[in-house]
């Protein structure tokens, strides 16, 4: 990482006292309002921190949306961790779609058994409609 650039020195200066300062429970508003302002001043460190409070609900409200925005503006320039953190979200988000997706084709399955317990085309509508959601 290159610290010629003087927003980097800053925020890493202020991760750093921030860290030190940070009580058990979380970040304070103040502490949040550094960190935001680091990051919308584009440093990578600081929109990794921001996603992760985002991801977590800490301090803000919890929004994988808005933590993915903050790890992609990480990721982009370069931070190893900030791209690992959005692959896991990724990876979250797919399982929480395949779930989905899994529960609706079982709702289509048993409300075939009730109504057309005889009709093949229900069932094989339902498992379409499931690979369809599931991207296959």
């Amino acid at each position: 990482m290159k610290l010629n650039n003087g927003v980097s020195v800053v925020a890493l200066l202020v991760l750093g006292l921030l860290w030190l300062a940070m009580p058990t429970g979380g970040y304070a508003s103040d502490d949040l309002a550094a960190i935001r302002k680091a990051a919308d001043m584009g440093d990578a460190k600081s929109q990794f921190e921001l996603g992760k409070l985002y991801k977590s609900g800490q301090g803000v409200r919890q929004d994988d949306n808005e933590a993915a925005r903050w790890y992609r503006k990480a990721a982009a320039q370069g931070l190893a961790s900030a791209k690992e953190a959005l692959e896991a979200l990724d990876r979250q988000k797919a399982g929480k779609n395949a779930a989905a997706c899994a529960d609706k084709a079982h709702t289509c399955l048993v409300d075939c058994d009730k109504t057309r317990p005889k009709d093949s085309e229900c069932k094989s509508q339902c498992y379409q409609a499931k690979f369809s959601c599931e991207g296959r």
